[in-house]
């Protein structure tokens, strides 16, 4: 007795839209790093633009939120730009 778990009979993987029109979750996780991003980057350069008289952190003068919200931002770009789903796309 065997069962078969793939209904379809295609041997390739699913696409990130398939027919029925479901969204791959890479998607929405592009779209969470890209905010994600946005805000901790707005928080850095703001942060910049105005510093504390006393900064409580030793390396306060590297920036890190800055570098973090910039690779969380490109990292949402990327994500949304490979799996945008196809009816988001130009045809």
């Amino acid at each position: 007795m065997t069962i078969h778990t793939d209904l379809t009979n295609t041997p390739h993987a699913a696409p990130v839209v398939d027919d029925a029109g479901e969204i791959s979750i890479w998607f929405f996780i592009g779209l969470s790093l890209l905010g994600n991003g946005i805000l901790i980057l707005g928080a850095g350069i703001w942060q910049m633009m105005h510093p504390p008289e006393n900064p409580g952190t030793v390396l306060f003068n590297l920036h890190a939120n800055t570098w973090w919200g910039l690779a969380l931002l490109i990292a949402g770009i990327f994500y949304c730009v490979k799996f945008l789903p196809r009816f988001l796309r130009r045809r």
